[in-house]
């Protein structure tokens, strides 16, 4: 085979439910609504299930639901209502097969418009963050397909300092996670949203988003009895 092909989960009933109430993008969607993007996101990729452990639907989906005015059964399959364990995947294509589809869109406009807003949040953090060296090199590594030894040539500096310029920077970048989060950045650039810096940071707030909803969920139960 000649090509690799990876292939991305997406609940396109979700989706489609968004278009027809007027909403170009899941991001613009939330704006709109007030729910969740980070949540959102993990939902349409299946990342997340809509259901508890106990089976009853989560708040969020409660939400999402009224908000799209879809029953259960219209906004997941069974399967989407397991969730997925591996919600992307790859595939060989020859390039007969390739040639087939070579006249689709390389994107559409979801995802044109996730790294648009991405792009924006990202740049204006590493304005705000990094001073123009750490900024260039972060770019060059992460954007450009540069490695250490070609950052290190073009700065005059060693290969160790160009890691200790981008951990640096990470580490600078990452005090701004919640922003980058619900930006959508673990979505569009991969790269950087999973590094193993903002990975740390990540946990730190997605704990604090647990307890936050641990708390909801007890309020919730409460009212209800």
């Amino acid at each position: 085979m000649d090509y690799r092909v990876k292939i991305n989960i997406r609940n396109n009933r979700l989706l489609r439910a968004m278009e027809e109430k007027g909403y170009r993008s899941s991001r613009q969607f939330c704006m709109g609504t007030g729910l969740n993007y980070s949540w959102l996101i993990s939902l349409i990729s299946g990342k997340i299930k809509p259901l508890r452990d106990n089976g009853t639907l989560s708040p969020h989906t409660i939400d999402l639901l009224s908000q799209l005015d879809l029953n259960l059964e219209d906004a997941f399959t069974e399967r989407q209502l397991q969730g997925f364990k591996k919600h992307s995947f790859q595939m060989d294509m020859s390039e007969s097969q390739m040639a087939s589809i070579s006249s689709l869109p390389t994107k559409n406009a979801e995802l044109f418009l996730m790294e648009k807003d991405v792009s924006r949040v990202l740049s204006s953090i590493m304005a705000e963050t990094l001073n123009p060296r750490e900024e260039m090199i972060i770019r060059g590594f992460y954007f450009e397909n540069k490695n250490t030894e070609d950052l290190a040539k073009e700065f005059s500096i060693t290969r160790s300092r160009v890691d200790q310029i981008i951990k640096k920077g990470l580490f600078k970048i990452s005090t701004h996670y919640k922003k980058l989060d619900q930006s959508g950045i673990k979505e569009v650039f991969p790269q950087v949203g999973n590094t193993p810096i903002l990975e740390r940071k990540g946990n730190s707030y997605n704990s604090r988003n647990v307890i936050r909803k641990i708390k909801v969920e007890k309020e919730l139960r409460g009212e209800q009895k």
